[in-house]
């Protein structure tokens, strides 16, 4: 079983109708994804007011993100689990409560977001261990 397998399987056309509709979600997700990257890549745009360098920022890792996806064609899901647990579990349960921390009134606040951040950290670090484990186990 392969996952394009399972893919194919499970969204077999029932006509024309579905031919159209797999295309412009392909064009709606072309032309989302580099919306998708603005959080992303302004933590790492250092050009200030040059609306071009950022573009070609976000361009850029666009283009970075595809050809990684080519090289590691293969092992695509292990490539999109160790990314998950790289930059989205820190970017969803570390980066909340530490700028939150910030604005914090009681002292109760700040001791939550500390253990948010806490247990953010343990878990992307615990995801990102289990999705290299599961990379050097897996056959495919």
């Amino acid at each position: 079983f392969q996952a394009e397998d399972g893919i194919r399987d499970s969204v077999a056309s029932r006509g024309l109708g579905d031919v159209y509709k797999r295309q412009v979600y392909v064009v709606v997700v072309l032309l989302t994804f580099p919306l998708q990257l603005f959080p992303v890549t302004d933590m790492f745009d250092a050009s200030g007011e040059r609306p071009r360098a950022a573009a070609a920022s976000r361009v850029g890792l666009v283009f970075f993100l595809a050809a990684l996806a080519v090289a590691f064609e293969h092992k695509l899901d292990h490539v999109v689990s160790l990314l998950g647990a790289l930059a989205c579990a820190p970017l969803g349960l570390i980066v909340g409560p530490w700028m939150h921390l910030s604005i914090a009134a009681s002292a109760r606040d700040r001791a939550l977001d500390w253990l948010s951040i806490a247990a953010g950290s343990a878990i992307a670090v615990a995801t990102t261990a289990n999705a290299v484990a599961t990379w050097r186990s897996a056959s495919s």
